[in-house]
């Protein structure tokens, strides 16, 4: 049937167009429907990549790619439980381990320093037997404050042991005036040490030596203001004796302050030496 001649003019060009498709053989539009169907396929696949960010991009072929599973620790952190790690396990035990080597190195050397101060006592005891004098010799060559701290109240007891003045010097098994005198030198280091252990085994020293030397102490104590000749009839001992603890006067009054026994020891020992 022809078509009227005003009916191209509205038909227009989509008119014509679509009587083409129409007058087309089938096998020349199949090739179009496909590529039709794959444009809207691609289509789809890019619309729900944006919908759906869990899909990975660039997959193509439809197959989504999920993210990675989470793992149990992260879901037990989510919850505030943690995990103790090897490495944190190994670091623990490395601590541990050089914790163990520290005590054991203060260990020896504190078996080390007990050694050799076994070795000296065991010395200064030999010499005690032979003269209590060579102690006190021996105490101010060595000057170890620790020694002295272990061997002074021993001497002191035995100078205690001694019946009276007159046999001080009597005997070398005695301690003499001139190792008393000697000896306030090592009581001087004692007393300026920081230890109150130091302190009280000095100012007891002191207390021992001053009640023992007492009739010597308080004769000078008079005499120190006379003439030279009377001086001279005492002893260089007895006079260095006096003048070292009235050197040593002083620093014990200090010490009465102190709290503890130390300021017990200090302030009976000062009311002692007032004559001085």
């Amino acid at each position: 049937m022809p078509i009227p001649s005003g009916a191209v003019g509205v038909l227009g060009a989509g008119g014509r167009r679509a009587s083409e498709r129409a007058t087309r053989p089938e096998k020349q539009r199949a090739p179009l429907m496909a590529a039709d169907v794959g444009i809207q396929r691609r289509a789809s696949a890019e619309n729900i990549m944006r919908s759906n960010p869990v899909v990975s991009e660039g997959a193509d072929c439809g197959q989504p790619e999920l993210e990675s599973p989470v793992s149990d620790a992260a879901v037990l952190n989510s919850f505030g439980v943690t995990f103790f790690r090897p490495a944190d396990a190994e670091e623990s035990q490395a601590d541990l381990s050089s914790d163990d080597k520290s005590d054991e190195e203060a260990h020896e050397t504190m078996l080390k320093i007990l050694k050799a101060r076994l070795v000296k006592v065991r010395a200064t005891k030999a010499l005690f037997t032979r003269n209590p004098d060579l102690v006190v010799s021996h105490l101010i060559k060595v000057a170890d404050d620790t020694l002295s701290v272990d061997v002074v109240p021993v001497l002191m007891q035995h100078l205690e042991d001694q019946i009276d003045e007159a046999t001080s010097t009597a005997s070398p098994e005695n301690l003499s005036i001139a190792a008393c005198f000697e000896l306030l030198q090592v009581l001087r280091s004692l007393i300026d040490a920081a230890f109150e252990d130091y302190q009280i085994v000095a100012i007891d020293a002191v207390d021992s030596i001053s009640t023992h030397w007492d009739s010597h102490l308080r004769a000078l104590a008079r005499e120190m203001d006379g003439p030279a000749a009377v001086l001279g009839q005492h002893s260089i001992s007895a006079q260095g004796m006096y003048v070292q603890l009235v050197g040593m006067q002083s620093r014990i009054e200090e010490l009465c302050t102190a709290d503890g026994p130390v300021g017990k020891a200090a302030t009976r020992v000062t009311g002692k030496l007032k004559y001085l």
